[in-house]
């Protein structure tokens, strides 16, 4: 079951004006992902400095629970997506009227080099 995550959202003319910016953001995206399948140690003391007030076992957890959700390179396709609205309007984040008819066109893995 794909679903969209670890997404950035821009104006579709930012990354044409700033292309430079997208590619940085999109290599950041990468590596963040990689980080969290190939460094977890590093992952997770990274968030026990920003989480200070919670317990090890609790972070260790979640950071599990991340990668199962996480896939190692963030490609988005438009299944995923759809995926994504199917499960916020499961969770009441979003109204089933507001689900989109097609998805196609509404990412790019442009720039996740």
């Amino acid at each position: 079951m794909p679903i969209a995550s670890s997404l950035l959202i821009a104006r579709p003319q930012l990354c044409a004006e700033r292309r430079p910016v997208c590619e940085k953001m999109g290599r950041a995206m990468v590596l963040a992902s990689k980080a969290v399948h190939e460094r977890k140690a590093d992952v997770l003391a990274a968030l026990a400095k920003r989480f200070a007030t919670i317990k090890g076992p609790v972070l260790a957890r979640s950071l599990d629970a991340l990668a199962k959700c996480m896939p190692p390179v963030p490609m988005v396709d438009p299944v995923a997506l759809k995926k994504a609205d199917e499960i916020n309007v499961e969770a009441g984040f979003m109204k089933s009227a507001d689900l989109l008819t097609a998805y196609d066109g509404l990412s790019t893995n442009e720039y996740l080099k």
